[in-house]
Protein backbone atom coordinates (compact mmCIF):
# COMPACT_ATOMS: atom_id res chain seq x y z
CA UNK A 1 0.00 0.00 0.00
CA UNK A 2 2.59 2.49 1.11
CA UNK A 3 4.69 1.22 -2.48
CA UNK A 4 1.15 2.29 -4.18
CA UNK A 5 0.73 6.12 -2.76
CA UNK A 6 4.28 6.63 -3.38
CA UNK A 7 4.34 5.70 -7.17
CA UNK A 8 1.00 7.83 -7.03
CA UNK A 9 3.11 10.74 -5.61
CA UNK A 10 5.59 10.17 -8.48
CA UNK A 11 3.01 10.10 -11.35
CA UNK A 12 0.99 13.03 -10.31
CA UNK A 13 4.21 14.76 -10.20
CA UNK A 14 5.75 13.73 -13.92
CA UNK A 15 1.81 14.52 -14.82
CA UNK A 16 2.32 18.11 -13.97
CA UNK A 17 0.21 18.05 -10.89
CA UNK A 18 1.30 21.93 -9.72
CA UNK A 19 -1.68 22.01 -6.95
CA UNK A 20 0.66 20.84 -4.04
CA UNK A 21 2.55 23.75 -5.01
CA UNK A 22 0.03 26.40 -5.43
CA UNK A 23 0.12 29.25 -2.76
CA UNK A 24 -2.61 31.54 -1.21
CA UNK A 25 -1.09 34.28 -2.68
CA UNK A 26 -1.38 32.85 -6.53
CA UNK A 27 -4.80 32.14 -5.95
CA UNK A 28 -5.38 35.47 -4.47
CA UNK A 29 -3.50 37.15 -7.52
CA UNK A 30 -6.02 35.28 -9.73
CA UNK A 31 -9.42 36.25 -8.06
CA UNK A 32 -7.74 39.92 -8.31
CA UNK A 33 -6.93 39.22 -11.74
CA UNK A 34 -10.48 37.20 -13.03
CA UNK A 35 -12.91 37.51 -10.37
CA UNK A 36 -13.73 35.66 -8.06
CA UNK A 37 -16.50 33.94 -9.89
CA UNK A 38 -14.15 33.07 -12.64
CA UNK A 39 -11.62 31.20 -10.17
CA UNK A 40 -14.63 29.14 -8.54
CA UNK A 41 -16.29 28.05 -12.29
CA UNK A 42 -12.18 27.14 -13.01
CA UNK A 43 -12.45 25.00 -10.09
CA UNK A 44 -15.44 23.70 -10.75
CA UNK A 45 -14.83 22.47 -13.86
CA UNK A 46 -11.36 20.86 -12.29
CA UNK A 47 -9.37 23.37 -14.32
CA UNK A 48 -6.95 26.06 -13.21
CA UNK A 49 -4.50 26.82 -11.20
CA UNK A 50 -5.55 23.62 -8.44
CA UNK A 51 -8.74 22.04 -7.15
CA UNK A 52 -11.36 22.64 -4.63
CA UNK A 53 -9.56 19.73 -2.41
CA UNK A 54 -6.46 21.24 -2.10
CA UNK A 55 -7.71 24.41 -0.80
CA UNK A 56 -10.25 23.33 1.12
CA UNK A 57 -7.06 21.89 2.98
CA UNK A 58 -5.11 24.60 3.03
CA UNK A 59 -8.07 26.50 4.62
CA UNK A 60 -8.25 24.17 7.09
CA UNK A 61 -5.06 24.69 8.16
CA UNK A 62 -6.00 27.89 9.72
CA UNK A 63 -3.18 30.35 7.83
CA UNK A 64 -5.13 33.46 7.54
CA UNK A 65 -3.93 33.88 3.72
CA UNK A 66 -6.18 30.66 3.05
CA UNK A 67 -8.60 31.93 5.09
CA UNK A 68 -9.24 35.32 3.10
CA UNK A 69 -9.37 32.64 -0.36
CA UNK A 70 -12.39 31.10 1.53
CA UNK A 71 -14.15 34.01 1.85
CA UNK A 72 -13.51 35.10 -1.72
CA UNK A 73 -14.90 32.01 -2.99
CA UNK A 74 -17.32 30.89 -1.35
CA UNK A 75 -20.35 33.18 -2.47
CA UNK A 76 -19.53 31.75 -5.80
CA UNK A 77 -19.32 27.68 -4.87
CA UNK A 78 -22.57 25.07 -5.91
CA UNK A 79 -23.47 22.96 -2.83
CA UNK A 80 -21.12 20.81 -2.41
CA UNK A 81 -18.24 22.87 -2.60
CA UNK A 82 -20.05 25.62 -0.43
CA UNK A 83 -20.13 22.51 2.40
CA UNK A 84 -16.93 21.56 1.86
CA UNK A 85 -15.72 25.20 2.40
CA UNK A 86 -17.57 25.37 5.45
CA UNK A 87 -15.94 22.15 6.61
CA UNK A 88 -12.49 23.21 5.86
CA UNK A 89 -13.62 26.96 8.10
CA UNK A 90 -15.12 24.58 10.53
CA UNK A 91 -11.87 22.90 10.99
CA UNK A 92 -9.84 25.91 11.25
CA UNK A 93 -11.86 27.44 13.89
CA UNK A 94 -9.89 25.96 16.84
CA UNK A 95 -6.67 26.73 15.02
CA UNK A 96 -7.58 30.50 14.06
CA UNK A 97 -10.64 31.29 16.01
CA UNK A 98 -10.71 35.06 15.99
CA UNK A 99 -9.85 34.72 12.16
CA UNK A 100 -13.45 32.40 11.80
CA UNK A 101 -15.17 34.58 13.96
CA UNK A 102 -14.85 37.59 11.59
CA UNK A 103 -15.52 35.30 8.99
CA UNK A 104 -19.33 34.42 10.37
CA UNK A 105 -22.19 36.43 8.67
CA UNK A 106 -23.46 36.47 5.21
CA UNK A 107 -21.08 33.68 3.64
CA UNK A 108 -20.26 31.19 6.66
CA UNK A 109 -22.78 30.68 9.29
CA UNK A 110 -22.16 29.65 12.48
CA UNK A 111 -24.92 26.98 12.78
CA UNK A 112 -22.30 25.34 10.28
CA UNK A 113 -19.37 26.47 11.13
CA UNK A 114 -18.96 25.95 14.93
CA UNK A 115 -21.67 23.13 15.42
CA UNK A 116 -18.88 20.01 14.98
CA UNK A 117 -21.64 19.39 11.55
CA UNK A 118 -18.37 18.45 9.39
CA UNK A 119 -17.98 14.91 11.27
CA UNK A 120 -20.07 12.20 9.58
CA UNK A 121 -19.50 8.81 11.12
CA UNK A 122 -16.75 9.87 13.39
CA UNK A 123 -16.45 8.45 16.99
CA UNK A 124 -18.60 10.62 19.39
CA UNK A 125 -14.99 11.36 21.33
CA UNK A 126 -13.80 12.51 18.41
CA UNK A 127 -16.15 15.09 17.51
CA UNK A 128 -16.24 15.85 21.74
CA UNK A 129 -13.07 16.28 21.60
CA UNK A 130 -12.73 18.81 18.72
CA UNK A 131 -15.82 20.58 20.44
CA UNK A 132 -14.10 21.66 23.43
CA UNK A 133 -10.70 22.52 21.71
CA UNK A 134 -13.28 25.12 19.52
CA UNK A 135 -15.26 25.81 22.73
CA UNK A 136 -11.66 27.10 24.73
CA UNK A 137 -10.03 28.36 22.19
CA UNK A 138 -13.43 30.62 20.58
CA UNK A 139 -13.75 31.44 24.57
CA UNK A 140 -10.60 33.20 24.37
CA UNK A 141 -11.01 35.52 21.77
CA UNK A 142 -11.40 39.11 23.56
CA UNK A 143 -11.93 41.05 20.60
CA UNK A 144 -14.94 43.20 21.26
CA UNK A 145 -16.02 43.43 17.67
CA UNK A 146 -16.12 39.62 17.83
CA UNK A 147 -18.04 39.56 20.33
CA UNK A 148 -21.57 38.80 18.86
CA UNK A 149 -20.44 36.16 16.55
CA UNK A 150 -18.10 34.95 19.87
CA UNK A 151 -21.89 34.41 21.17
CA UNK A 152 -23.46 32.75 18.89
CA UNK A 153 -20.33 30.08 17.98
CA UNK A 154 -20.20 29.28 21.54
CA UNK A 155 -23.97 29.07 21.58
CA UNK A 156 -23.52 26.50 18.80
CA UNK A 157 -21.03 24.78 20.66
CA UNK A 158 -22.66 24.16 23.80
CA UNK A 159 -25.82 23.10 21.69
CA UNK A 160 -23.89 20.39 20.09
CA UNK A 161 -22.00 19.28 23.18
CA UNK A 162 -26.01 18.49 24.78
CA UNK A 163 -26.98 16.68 21.92
CA UNK A 164 -23.61 14.61 22.00
CA UNK A 165 -24.08 14.12 25.71
CA UNK A 166 -27.74 13.14 25.61
CA UNK A 167 -26.79 10.00 23.25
Amino acid sequence: MRIACVLLLVASSACGDSSRDVTAQQVADSIAKRGAKSVANELNRERGLTSWSYIQDRVASGELSWLNVAAKLRPFTDAGNAEGLDNAVADALPKAPAQVLGMLGESFHASRVCSGGQFIEVPKATVVGFLKRAKAAVGGVGEPALAKSKEKCLSEIDTSLKALSAK
